[in-house]
């Protein structure tokens, strides 16, 4: 989330903050809007629901294929 609301707001500069720094940030109310946006267009849960998700999605859409991109701050 934090990473949407620095990049949204124009914001490329810094690295991608880690889980500690998401989970401590405070948003305010217009940071709490680009949030609730940006939520819609991601796929979260379990391996499973995500799975669903995206093959409805695609079914939805006729998408012959997905790319699936995974943004994490340290992929240990």
């Amino acid at each position: 989330d934090l990473l949407w609301v620095r990049f949204l707001r124009g914001d490329v500069q810094q690295p991608l903050p880690s889980v500690e720094e998401a989970r401590a940030y405070v948003y305010d109310e217009d940071e709490r809007l680009i949030v609730r946006h940006t939520r819609r267009r991601m796929l979260v849960g379990t391996a499973h629901q995500v799975a669903t998700a995206a093959r409805n999605l695609a079914a939805t859409y006729g998408a012959a294929e997905v790319l699936i991109t995974t943004i994490v701050h340290d992929p240990e």
